[in-house]
């Protein structure tokens, strides 16, 4: 579903896919996954350990605008590098 990235926020805390500008997330197998453009995971959910991951590498200006956009909301995660993050997707 295309939405604005300023509604990201809520299809981030549902689990749900998205499209927006530069910014979408999407379910591969048991992970749902957010990227900024189409290389840059933001999170990830493992949803067999219900368990968010955070990825702690640098960021653009934009990408950190969409990072503040989807962050989950009140909930602890585990901080990764963007490879450890490609490691978990792939």
């Amino acid at each position: 579903m295309r939405i604005s990235n300023k509604n990201s926020g809520d299809y981030v805390m549902k689990l749900k896919p998205f499209k927006g500008s530069n910014l979408h997330a999407e379910n591969k197998g048991n992970l749902y996954v957010v990227y900024s453009y189409e290389w840059w995971p933001l999170w990830i959910y493992c949803k067999d350990n219900k368990v968010w991951f955070e990825n702690k590498d640098r960021y653009s200006v934009s990408t950190s605008k969409q990072r503040t956009q989807t962050a989950p909301f009140c909930v602890e995660t585990i901080k990764l590098n963007r490879w450890q993050m490609k490691a978990l997707i792939f």
